[in-house]
């Protein structure tokens, strides 16, 4: 299996390559390894190891062993390109929802946890789905970091819907606000500037819901800052608004 997934996953391969030619030490981001102020909060050895098989580019799994041991994700589906149908949505009435999956190599996303001290707590989710997410929110616990109360958190894998539901987003920061409280941390997404699927717009209310000051960079280039003034050519940024017409899914 390894030298069919060096194949298929070959810019690793080369990375590693470089790596090693050049004396540099591979590090394995497994949590719950810390980095500096950051603590890896998910895949650990385990969960990871269970991933590998269910790889889009790699051999055929063990799907019964796979099920069997309580980990099988299995294969993405495709999905349309384009949100065809568009629905109402309220403040109160989510349309989100839950059990929608992502693929096993975007569930082996390093998710990270930062605290920077003076309540400054960052959450880095790449493009975890809500089984990287779980699992990462209950180490958390485990470790005794507290949830809830980060000032800046990545969404998910460009904002798809694919990637969180209303639970994990309760368990990670917390419950839908009243209309109008004042925001409590900044949510950024990484999408392309023309991008027709990224982000969607029912994973934005949701962020916004739960206290967030969402920004997407889109072609711009967003600089976040504590206690510093904004960089030379940069101005403050524009938080998206919560929408009334969300997508509907396929």
């Amino acid at each position: 299996m390894a030298r069919r997934l060096r194949a298929d996953y070959d810019v690793i391969a080369d990375i590693e390559a470089i790596a090693n030619g050049r004396g540099i030490e591979i590090e394995r981001p497994l949590s719950p390894k810390g980095i500096g102020p950051f603590r890896i909060l998910s895949p650990s050895e385990g969960l990871y190891l269970a991933l590998i098989p269910q790889f889009d580019r790699g051999p055929d799994p063990d799907q019964s062993a796979l099920e069997e041991a309580g980990v099988w994700i299995g294969r993405s589906r495709k999905r349309s390109n384009r949100a065809v149908n568009w629905t109402s949505e309220t403040w109160e009435s989510e349309h989100l929802r839950d059990g929608e999956a992502t693929s096993a190599i975007n569930e082996s996303s390093v998710v990270l946890y930062g605290d920077f001290g003076d309540s400054q707590r960052v959450l880095l989710t790449a493009d975890a789905g809500a089984w990287a997410l779980y699992h990462s929110a209950g180490v958390a616990k485990e470790l005794g970091l507290p949830m809830r109360s980060f000032s800046v958190i990545q969404v998910p894998h460009h904002g798809s819907r694919s990637n969180v539901g209303p639970s994990i987003l309760n368990e990670l920061i917390g419950p839908i606000l009243r209309r109008g409280a004042p925001s409590t941390y900044s949510a950024y997404l990484s999408a392309p500037k023309e991008d027709d699927t990224h982000p969607r717009q029912i994973v934005l209310n949701a962020f916004i819901r739960r206290g967030g000051r969402v920004f997407a960079t889109q072609g711009i280039a967003k600089c976040y800052t504590v206690g510093y003034n904004l960089k030379a050519g940069y101005d403050p940024a524009t938080p998206i608004s919560f929408q009334s017409k969300v997508e509907e899914y396929d």
